[in-house]
């Protein structure tokens, strides 16, 4: 095999800030239905969005119902504010969210044109789209819901402006659909995309190179020549057979070579000098080298492949490098990446998914995850002011989640505490037990510190943990496995007279009316509130929130809530800028 450069000139990463488009918003002179609507239409629709991030909660119905509320919000905030709108669209992008972007953007269209209105519409559609399948995504959404005939003009220039980002060679390997109904020579038919040098992304790596003016005008000419190729690639597999792959395709070229190389020899191909690069080169991921090379995972094949590797995939495979006998000198390198502040903030790596990695990696890794997690915390907000913190620690939540896994609920609920604690500007961690005891901790500990410190001691007793802890907190924060009514209304010992609780009966009502209560539950199947109504056409209780734990999103709905009371939207905050959105 050729030793060839590691790819990443001219194959940037889908960018996690949207480039500059040859189209931009024009201002939009507000035509609002008056400030007490228009404030509930704006977080109504925040309050919908972040139900969708969450999955299952009580902030939203779930389905059609949710569907249809978040339509006739989308609708009306389409035409008399679309910036704002488009500032939404941006924030679910940028969370992972990218179907629900793709729903508001087609609304958002839809409403647009029904209303005889233009501009904004490319924008924002170019702004929804973040993953190679987007487009049709968003293509096959709206022949479903209104019919090709009425596709609007804005979509197809949103779509256009945005594949010469989506569909690049590593796309094109792992992310071009063969079912559905549209492929990626039917987009491209559709949509006629131009590539432009000016649309060229200077990453990292090339800023680093510090190429002159020249040299970064060549750079976006070869990388404008090579996406029409790319383009011309695609049209060509998909109406004719047999088609040569272009040399100047770098990635699908030596993707196919290898994949074209006989079996008994593919063993020998991976024990060669720089034989990494060239499957760094050719794109290749872990599921592509198990196709390629069936059989145990030795340091060779890992190391052929995890040069390709994001962050999180190399995070969540520390215990397989492990396994596989990954020599030092590649793991120094992985270390080294997974407790560097800078990838850790610009790959967004949340705590939960540092200790999820960090429960089965072996000893090597530990010093290098403890930094990891430490700067993790960083990506979780700041809660400000007081936040009590109950975390269920009944026997049952000791139980292993699962019959081979031997983390239980307790250790998972601990952790989500014990983040929450930290990360609030003054908090008090209490054990929801019949005894309700208070976590001492100072800033200083850490998460495990903190988790060590919970016991089991009987059945949770949420009445009796707040008579005894809440003192004028802001926010109230419980996590828990499931919720029912005993663990939050009833006496936990009605029959034991030496421990009366005088609070029994009266749960959560203990709380003012104005201080929010968020419940976490870790039961994926755990049944929770639903707001009542079909159409949301009531604001949902933002103050009595219940949702399924949904990963480290979860840390930010607080803030999320109580800003949107205040009409302080999320991407107007320092994470957000952080991310590059203003």
């Amino acid at each position: 095999m050729i030793d060839i450069q590691p790819r990443g000139l001219f194959e940037p990463k889908v960018p996690g800030v949207l480039p500059p488009l040859p189209f931009a918003p024009k201002p939009v002179i507000k035509t609002s239905p008056g400030p007490a609507q228009r404030g509930w239409l704006y977080s109504q629709a925040v309050i919908i969005a972040t139900s969708c991030l969450l999955g299952r909660s009580s902030l939203a119905p779930a389905g059609a119902s949710r569907n249809d509320g978040f339509r006739k919000v989308v609708r009306q905030l389409a035409v008399h504010d679309p910036e704002w709108l488009t500032d939404l669209i941006s924030w679910l992008r940028r969370e992972n969210a990218s179907k629900t972007a793709i729903f508001v953007a087609a609304e958002m269209a839809y409403a647009r044109q029904r209303a005889g209105l233009t501009g904004h519409t490319a924008y924002a559609v170019a702004t929804a789209l973040k993953t190679p399948s987007d487009p049709a995504e968003l293509l096959n959404h709206w022949k479903e819901v209104y019919g090709m005939k009425t596709l609007p003009r804005a979509i197809i220039r949103g779509i256009a402006a945005r594949l010469p980002h989506l569909y690049t060679q590593d796309a094109f390997l792992h992310d071009n659909p063969t079912g559905g109904e549209f492929t990626w020579a039917d987009v491209l038919n559709l949509t006629h995309p131009r590539v432009r040098p000016e649309d060229f992304e200077v990453g990292p790596e090339i800023r680093a190179q510090s190429l002159t003016t020249t040299q970064l005008a060549e750079r976006a000419e070869l990388w404008m020549i090579l996406q029409q190729t790319l383009f011309r690639h695609v049209l060509d597999t998909q109406y004719q057979a047999n088609v040569p792959t272009p040399i100047s395709l770098r990635t699908i070229y030596h993707y196919r070579s290898l994949m074209r190389t006989p079996e008994i020899i593919r063993a020998a191909i991976l024990q060669r000098r720089g034989a990494p690069n060239g499957f760094v080169t050719a794109g290749f991921t872990p599921q592509d080298m198990a196709r390629w090379l069936p059989g145990a995972w030795t340091h060779a094949k890992w190391a052929a492949v995890v040069g390709g590797m994001t962050l999180a995939d190399k995070l969540a495979h520390l215990a397989a490098f492990d396994e596989a006998g990954l020599e030092d000198e590649v793991a120094e390198v992985i270390a080294g990446e997974i407790s560097d502040p800078a990838l850790i903030a610009a790959n967004r790596i949340g705590p939960m998914a540092v200790l999820a990695a960090a429960r089965n990696a072996g000893s090597r890794w530990k010093p290098y995850l403890t930094t990891a997690l430490a700067q993790s915390l960083n990506n979780v907000p700041m809660l400000p002011g007081r936040t009590l913190i109950l975390v269920n620690m009944a026997p049952a939540m000791f139980l292993p989640t699962e019959s081979s896994s031997r983390v239980t609920r307790a250790d998972m609920a601990g952790a989500i505490g014990a983040i929450f604690g930290k990360r609030s500007e003054m908090a008090t961690i209490v054990g929801l037990t019949p005894r309700s005891p208070e976590i001492l901790w100072r800033p200083g500990d850490s998460v495990a510190d903190i988790v060590g410190r919970f016991l089991p001691h009987g059945p949770a007793d949420v009445a009796g943990a707040l008579a005894a802890h809440y003192r004028g907190h802001d926010r109230v924060v419980m996590v828990t496995g499931s919720l029912d009514h005993d663990m939050l209304y009833r006496n936990p010992f009605p029959g034991n007279k030496a421990y009366r609780n005088p609070y029994a009966g009266r749960g959560v009502e203990q709380l003012p009316p104005t201080v929010p209560l968020y419940t976490s539950l870790l039961d994926p199947q755990a049944a929770i509130p639903q707001p009542s109504g079909t159409d949301l056409d009531r604001a949902a209780d933002l103050r009595r929130v219940v949702s399924v734990w949904s990963g480290d999103i979860g840390f930010g709905l607080p803030l999320i809530l109580e800003n949107a009371r205040n009409s302080r939207w999320p991407w107007l905050g320092r994470h957000a800028q952080e991310a590059g959105v203003a």
